[in-house]
This record gives structure tokens, C-alpha cells and sequence, in this order.
């Protein structure tokens, strides 16, 4: 199966499914609850997830040598969130926004498996998860691992914490809401592998996103070309030193491994 996304022109952004904030999920319980009642049905679907053949050309083209890593051994920066690159075998990967596979403790920094802590979300819930289980539709799957399911009563979902003694903290997906900031040292990590590649290929974002525009900014700033391959308007477009190729990422990414 495919993930769905945010910003493309079919993107869940643009049918107004606007993910929960990084503020809402530490501060108002009931869009807690509502996200992790979601996600109990949602996560199970988006982590069938396999790559895709641009996945796959993109990891052949790091064995055949054309796609290297700089010195800092980073030879790719994504913004998803899904392990798909390093699922097709691409090294070198930098999860710039996380990876929602795994759970953090808010408190004392613990990373867990996200599937382990849904098992004791289902443990704690039993009514709640046979009830999520028995629904007779597949509800529409976000891109963040939830899924469609407003009608549905969450105020009695019990929240598990940490497990870790002694602790007892919020867990969240280890990734960055909107509304959070990129780890400085994960940003810090990006901008020496922009120091010491040559060049630069952004494909399939419109990078409209600050977290990840700010690296084309830094490659632009030192003399070093920019290529966009995308479907569709992207921030970079019209910049001097960039170079915009409209066309389907998967279909480029095939056509470069094959020669």
C-alpha cells in the first residue's frame, strides 16, 4: 500500500485534515485521547507501507556510487516520517521530523516501540479496541498513521504513561508536530552534510516547509546547484541556481538507476 500526503495537490492538507499540534497533544486531553483512539486504527494500515520503486532506484543509485555521502556519511535528508528509505536499503538517511514508528517519553527521554505501546493502549481500553476493531469500513487513513473517526466517543480512553520506574510521562510518537521544532542537533547534523556535498537534489516537496527550505538556502548561499524534481509549484521555483524538473519522482529516480 501507498502513504497518503500532506501537500500534494490531493493532499490531506488540502481537504482541510489538519493533523494535531504539538501545543494540543501536551495541553487539551480530549484531542489526546481522540488522536490515540484514531491512531489504534489508523497505525496498523499505515505501517504496511512498502517501498516504492522510487525508493528502490534511489538506493541503487547510492550502491552504484552516484548518489554519495559527504563526509558527515548523510547522503539523504527526508521529511516523512516512515522509514521507507532505509526499508528499500538506503543508508545514510537523516529523519529530519522523526520517525513514527517508535514512541518518546516527554519526561525522562525513553524511545519505544510504537506498536508495543498500542498493544498496551488496547490492553488498558478493551472495550474501546473491540469496539474500533468491529467497524464495519475502513475509515480514511491521514498521512500521520491516524485515521477518520470523529463520530466516535473517546472520553473514557484511559492514556498510557511511561512504564519506565519512577517516570510515569506522556508518550509521544518520536516525531515533530507541527507547531515543535526540529531538534538543533539534527539540524545542525544537516547543514554539515550541505557544507561538505556538491550539489543538491530535492525531490517530490514543494518545501513549503521551513525545516527543510532552509538547506536549499544554505546550498544557494554557497555558489552550489539546486535540482527540484516535483509535480506541481514548490517555494524553490524561479530561485537563481535552481533547476526545476516537473515530472514524477518515481519515473526520474527509474529512469537515472537505469542508466
Amino acid at each position: 500500500m501507498s502513504r497518503p500526503d500532506y501537500r500534494g495537490s490531493k493532499g490531506s492538507y488540502y481537504k482541510d485534515h489538519k493533523p494535531i499540534t504539538h501545543d494540543e497533544y501536551c495541553t487539551d486531553p480530549h484531542l489526546l485521547r481522540r488522536y490515540w483512539s484514531r491512531s489504534l486504527v489508523g497505525y496498523d494500515r499505515f505501517s504496511l507501507a512498502e517501498p516504492n520503486a522510487g525508493h528502490v532506484a534511489a538506493a541503487e543509485l547510492q550502491k552504484s556510487g552516484r548518489l554519495r555521502a559527504g563526509d558527515t556519511g548523510v547522503s539523504c535528508i527526508t521529511q516523512n516520517v516512515d522509514g521507507l528509505h532505509q526499508a528499500a536499503g538506503m543508508g545514510g538517511v537523516v529523519n529530519l521530523h522523526g520517525l513514527g514508528h517508535d514512541v518518546r517519553c516527554m519526561s525522562c527521554g525513553t524511545v519505544s516501540s510504537r506498536r508495543a505501546y498500542h498493544r498496551r493502549l488496547a490492553a488498558s481500553n478493551p472495550s474501546l479496541f473491540a469496539h474500533l476493531s468491529s467497524l464495519p469500513e475502513s475509515p480514511e487513513l491521514r498521512p500521520d498513521g491516524d485515521a477518520d473517526l470523529d463520530e466516535i466517543d473517546v472520553s473514557e480512553l484511559s492514556i498510557s504513561p511511561c512504564d519506565k520506574a519512577g517516570c510515569g510521562g506522556l508518550l509521544k510518537p518520536d516525531v515533530v508536530f507541527f507547531g515543535a521544532q526540529v531538534p538543533k542537533s539534527t539540524v545542525e547534523l544537516c547543514y554539515e552534510a550541505c557544507n561538505s556535498a556538491g550539489a543538491l537534489l530535492v525531490a517530490g516537496s514543494s518545501l513549503t516547509v521551513y525545516s527543510s527550505f532552509r538547506f536549499v538556502r544554505r546550498f544557494l548561499e554557497d555558489g552550489k546547484k539546486v535540482m527540484v524534481v516535483n509535480v506541481g509549484e514548490t517555494r524553490a521555483d524561479g530561485m537563481e541556481g535552481v533547476e526545476k524538473v516537473e515530472a514524477n519522482v518515481t519515473d526520474v529516480f527509474r529512469e537515472l538507476a537505469k542508466r
